[in-house]
């Protein structure tokens, strides 16, 4: 059933971003074959402009949606009308919230590569060798300096990024969630959640900073001037542990309110 749950997500959510993803691919397209025809005059920069700003258009959008139909689809599957269905399913609240989050966060990953492959296509030609010069070189010199480091950056780095992406997801997962604790203008209790946790965030590191500024970092500094690459994995793993950390107190709290009270419109 969860196998079934999962194809029926992705097909969903995508059902509603290939159409993005396909306006981004035509735009870029359109956007290179002008610059086919580039000449100095009146006309051709009105036209280059206006694709210009279609793209920048587009890319953005491609890059939100993903979020905005993560979040709505949570919603209106779990807790609109459509949630007394959902619930009858064989499935348990953790189960739910899991394929709902692996499907958001694999779809913010592919509309990531969409985006790179639409800045290729429109800078295709010269510009794009360039580029590819420029980060080759670039690669020679990370390799040269980090060596057998580097692969294992990559991977911290690739793996922070999706616990990156599924910390964001869950945040919001969490204010619909504490949301719909409210008897009227649930969104809005939504809305006020989010700020209420974005407020505690800045005031627990407000606090780190002042505690920090009260310790004395010298040695701390001296062992990492002596140890570089090892001080980069610690920055790495521990930035993806702390992010896991919070993102697990998301899901706490989504799956004990899902579990508890479900409030369903």
């Amino acid at each position: 059933m969860v196998k079934k749950l999962f194809k029926h997500e992705v097909y969903a959510l995508w059902r509603s971003m290939i159409p993005i993803w396909a306006i981004l691919g035509g735009v870029s397209i359109l956007g290179r074959f002008i610059q086919l025809f580039e000449q100095e005059t009146v006309a051709y920069n009105i036209i280059s402009g206006s694709a210009i700003f279609f793209y920048v258009v587009s890319l953005a959008a491609c890059i939100v949606c993903p979020f905005v139909y993560a979040i709505t689809r949570f919603h209106r599957n779990l807790f609109s009308g459509e949630g007394y269905l959902t619930f009858t399913l064989p499935v348990t609240a953790h189960q739910h919230i899991l394929v709902k989050l692996a499907v958001a966060v694999m779809t913010q990953l592919v509309t990531l590569v969409a985006a790179a492959l639409s800045v290729i296509i429109v800078t295709f030609g010269d510009l794009t060798v360039e580029i590819g010069k420029a980060i080759a070189y670039i690669f020679k010199l990370c390799v040269r300096e980090w060596g057998a480091h580097l692969p294992l950056y990559m991977v911290e780095a690739g793996i922070g990024l999706i616990v990156l992406f599924a910390v964001e997801t869950m945040l919001f997962y969490a204010c619909i969630c504490i949301g719909q604790q409210s008897k009227k203008n649930r969104i809005l209790a939504a809305v006020g959640a989010y700020f209420g946790i974005y407020a505690i965030q800045q005031v627990i590191g407000t606090i780190a900073l002042l505690v920090g500024a009260e310790i004395d970092w010298e040695p701390l500094w001296t062992w990492v001037a002596e140890h570089p690459f090892a001080t980069v994995h610690i920055v790495l793993c521990g930035g993806i542990v702390l992010a896991a950390l919070v993102g697990g107190l998301f899901y706490f709290i989504s799956y004990r309110l899902i579990s508890r009270r479900l409030n369903l419109e």
